[in-house]
C-alpha cells in the first residue's frame, strides 16, 4: 500500500466496496497502529460520534443499505473508537444504522485508538472526501475544528486539501439567516443559491427569495438575475440618498455663511463670495481668518 500523508488519505482509498475491503482495513490500521482487531460488537454499546458534521441521513437511502446489506452482508466494517464500555462512531454511520433497521445483536467493527482530539476531523474527512456531506453541514463542522483548535482558514485548507477560497466561501453559508440555514441543510436550497443569496446584507429579503426558490423553483442563475435587481435599487437610493444629504448640508451651510454653498458628487464644496470683503467676512465665520 502506498504510503499516506495523512488519515483522510487512507480512509478515502480503503473504503471502496469491494471484496478485499476489510483486508485493506486491517492492513491500514495496523500499519498505523491505530486498533486492536475486527471484532463483532453490541449494536446496544455503540453511540453516534458527538462530533459528527452530518445532521440528516436519507431514510429511504439507509432503508435501501439495509436491503442490500441483508442480501450481501456487511463488506466494510465500521470504524468505532472505544471509551469505557462504550462505542463511538468513527466512520460508518449509515452502515451503523443499516444494521440496526434489521435488528442484528452485533456489527462487525474495527476498534480506532486514536487520540480523542482527532474523532471529529476523522469523522469530517470521512464524509467529505465520500461526499456526504451538503455545504452547511460542512460550515458547521469547519467552524467546530477552527474554534475548538484555534486554526485559521490556511491551515484548515491545507488539512482537508481544499483551496483557502473554498474553506472560506463555504464558512460564509453560515451568514446566513436561520431559516434560509435550514433549508441549505435539507438539500432544498443548493450551495449555488446560498452563494448568490450571500451578497445580500437585508436578512428578512434573503429570507423572502428564499421561499421565492422553493415555490418557484428557481434555478441559481435566476436568483443571481433576481439579486442583482435589488442591488441595482440598492444603489440606486444610495446614491439618491447621498443627493438628498448633499441638498440638505447644502443648505445649511448657505444659512451658516450667508452665501451660496454647492456640494458636489465629485467631493468638491463650491462657496460663492460676491468680493474681497465677502471673502474675508466668510473666513472668519469659519475660524479661518
Amino acid at each position: 500500500m502506498k504510503s499516506k500523508k495523512h488519515l483522510g488519505d487512507g480512509i478515502d482509498n480503503i473504503f471502496e466496496e469491494t471484496e478485499n475491503n476489510s483486508l485493506e482495513l486491517e492492513k491500514f490500521f495496523s500499519e498505523k497502529k491505530y486498533y486492536q482487531r475486527i471484532l463483532e460488537v453490541d449494536i446496544k454499546k455503540i453511540f453516534s460520534n458527538p462530533l459528527q458534521p452530518r445532521k440528516i441521513f436519507d431514510q429511504k437511502k439507509i432503508e435501501e443499505l439495509a436491503e442490500s446489506i441483508k442480501l450481501y452482508g456487511l463488506i466494510a466494517p465500521i470504524i468505532l473508537k472505544k471509551e469505557q464500555d462504550k462505542y463511538f462512531i468513527i466512520a460508518g454511520e449509515r452502515r451503523f444504522r443499516a444494521v440496526k433497521l434489521l435488528k442484528k445483536r452485533t456489527i462487525k467493527a474495527i476498534v480506532f485508538e486514536e487520540k480523542n482530539e482527532y474523532i471529529g476531523e476523522t469523522a469530517i474527512i470521512e464524509n467529505i472526501q465520500r461526499e456526504n456531506l451538503n455545504s452547511l453541514e460542512e460550515a458547521i463542522a469547519y467552524k467546530k475544528i477552527l474554534e475548538e483548535k484555534n486554526l485559521t482558514h490556511d491551515q484548515i485548507s491545507k488539512k482537508f486539501a481544499k483551496s483557502r477560497a473554498y474553506i472560506t466561501n463555504v464558512l460564509r453559508i453560515l451568514n446566513l439567516p436561520q431559516e434560509t440555514q435550514k433549508l441549505v441543510l435539507e438539500n432544498k436550497i443548493s450551495q449555488g443559491h446560498a452563494k448568490a443569496l450571500l451578497s445580500l446584507k437585508d436578512h428578512d429579503l434573503i429570507k423572502k427569495i428564499s421561499k421565492r426558490i422553493i415555490n418557484e423553483k428557481l434555478s441559481v442563475r435566476n436568483v443571481e438575475n433576481i439579486v442583482n435587481g435589488y442591488k441595482l435599487q440598492e444603489n440606486k437610493k444610495l446614491v439618491e440618498n447621498k443627493k438628498e444629504n448633499f441638498s440638505y448640508y447644502s443648505k445649511k451651510l448657505k444659512k451658516l455663511l450667508d452665501t451660496k454653498v454647492t456640494i458636489r458628487q465629485n467631493k468638491k464644496i463650491i462657496i460663492n463670495f460676491a468680493d474681497k470683503e465677502d471673502f474675508f467676512r466668510i473666513l472668519k465665520k469659519i475660524g479661518a481668518d
